[in-house]
Formats: C-alpha cells, sequence, structure tokens
C-alpha cells in the first residue's frame, strides 16, 4: 500500500508542531514541515522542499503575500495544494480548496478528498 506524503507550509511553530502529528496520526501519511516564523522565509522553504521531496499534497497557511508563489510552484509542479487560514475569505478565489483554522475535521475532508482523487488516476 502505498504511503501518501503531505508538505505544511506555516509561519506560526506551534501549529508546524501540532498539524503534523494530527495528521499523522489521522492518515498515516508522511509529514514534512516547512515551518518558519517569518511568511517569506516560511513560503521560500516550502517552495524548496516542494522540488526535493515533491509530497503528494501541500497544505499552506496564507502566508500573507507569498501564499501565491507556494501555490504557483505546487501547480507547476501538478502538487494538489490546500490553504489552511485563520481568515480563509482573504485566501478564495486562488483556485485551490480553502478550509479554516482550526477546523481540522474540514481539513482533513479535504485532504481526503484529494488523496482518493489521486487514487483513482494512478
Amino acid at each position: 500500500m502505498y504511503r501518501y506524503s503531505l508538505l505544511i507550509v506555516e509561519d506560526d511553530p506551534f501549529v508546524g508542531r501540532v498539524l503534523p502529528r494530527f495528521l499523522r496520526n489521522a492518515l498515516g501519511a508522511d509529514i514534512l514541515c516547512a515551518a518558519v516564523s517569518d511568511p517569506k522565509s516560511a513560503a521560500d522553504l516550502g517552495i524548496e522542499y516542494l522540488h526535493t521531496h515533491y509530497p503528494d499534497v501541500v497544505v499552506l497557511d496564507g502566508l500573507d503575500s507569498h501564499c501565491r508563489n507556494v501555490i504557483d510552484a505546487a501547480n507547476l509542479l501538478e502538487i494538489p495544494a490546500i490553504v489552511y487560514s485563520g481568515d480563509p475569505d482573504k485566501y478564495r478565489g486562488l483556485g485551490v480548496p480553502v478550509c479554516a483554522k482550526p477546523d481540522h475535521t474540514s481539513l482533513l475532508e479535504t485532504i481526503r478528498s484529494i488523496l482518493e482523487r489521486l487514487e483513482t488516476l494512478s
């Protein structure tokens, strides 16, 4: 059985510690986390990890104006992205699913939906 991998890009180190554990336990997936307190640095590290680790899905915080850069990099690599933000309305219209923090249930459902779609494609 294939073990999925997720990349979390986050500018809050606390969320960067809690969210990976939750998703690892809920999904049994391998988790890579780019959690840096500066939004631009988190985005840059996330883009580097996209290119070096090629995860199945990327979950990213809004990261202020740097969110688009991560989404664009993920799109170029054909990696599905999900924005997980405390201000979800700010990020709607980016062409990716948006889930509201701290609603882990909605995020988990969205990830599972994407993983199911990936399974049918393989």
